[in-house]
């Protein structure tokens, strides 16, 4: 379980990815050094990590027993409530959901700025539209001729 627990955080706060997704992404699907995850489908695409979760992502596909393996939850079927299931095992509570590791990971690649037709490509979605709701926690970062003018 601690491994698929691993997975379940490098794929959703690394790369943002929905349920379904995560749950299939193999080994083979991994990018050397655990910079990219590559997402078969319908929302087929190539998802760039989060640095600070690369590094994670490396180690889980390099310790796979098989490269078609899936990292999360190897050799169980998909099931809409597997994360649910999981994380209430670990800690006796549902505080993590890939909903809120998707919006963090959406959330922190905006104010990264990362270029809006990389991050709609990068998120699989089809417009602007579905980063609306997230810019009720963006921060507008104050500007350095703001900052100047009052020192």
């Amino acid at each position: 379980m601690k491994t698929s627990l691993r997975a379940l955080l490098a794929l959703g706060f690394g790369a943002g990815l929905l349920t379904r997704e995560l749950s299939d992404v193999t080994a083979a699907d991994v990018g050397q050094g655990g910079n990219l995850v590559r997402i078969n489908g319908p929302r087929a695409r190539l998802v760039p990590v989060a640095a600070e979760w690369q590094e994670e992502l490396a180690s889980l596909a390099s310790t796979a027993v098989a490269s078609v393996d899936t990292l999360f939850r190897p050799g169980v079927p998909y099931s809409k409530n597997t994360v649910v299931d999981i994380v209430r095992r670990a800690d006796g509570a549902t505080v993590v959901t890939t909903q809120r590791m998707r919006a963090s990971w959406i959330v922190d690649r905006l104010v990264e700025g990362t270029p809006m037709h990389e991050l709609i490509a990068a998120a699989g979605v089809r417009s602007l539209d579905a980063f609306v709701r997230y810019e009720k926690y963006l921060v507008p970062p104050m500007s350095p001729l703001f900052v100047s003018a009052r020192d």
